[in-house]
């Protein structure tokens, strides 16, 4: 499972908590409050990018033998996988309960929104 939170809604956080009276001192973790499969996340993209989500999925025990394998030409590959499939969820109740904050945007329009913009600034 992970968190993630959106750039604008990242930046009225920072911006609450650099105002508010009682954040002094106080360290918060933001995300949308909401724990993402990394299918969940996969199908965000696709949808953004409007593109069918991946039908299938290769299972992990023969990615990590052919990354052991690989592991002889550069031996980062198995831990890029640890970290593929690492859970990166915070608790943001914290700042949510203190200061009030709540996310504006969800994973699918966050998703629609970041794939919107680059393909502005011709990055996609």
């Amino acid at each position: 499972m992970r968190t993630l939170i959106y750039e604008d809604d990242l930046a009225a956080a920072a911006a609450l908590a650099a105002v508010h009276t009682s954040s002094a001192g106080r360290v918060y973790n933001v995300s949308d409050g909401t724990p993402h499969r990394l299918s969940e996340i996969i199908d965000a993209i696709a949808l953004a990018l409007g593109r069918r989500p991946p039908r299938w999925h290769v299972p992990v025990a023969p990615v990590r033998a052919a990354l052991r394998v690989g592991s002889m030409i550069d031996r980062r590959l198995p831990s890029m996988l640890d970290k593929y499939q690492e859970a990166a969820a915070v608790d943001a109740s914290r700042i949510r309960r203190e200061l009030g904050f709540q996310p504006a945007t969800d994973l699918v329009d966050g998703w629609r929104r970041t794939v919107e913009r680059m393909r502005r600034e011709g990055r996609l």
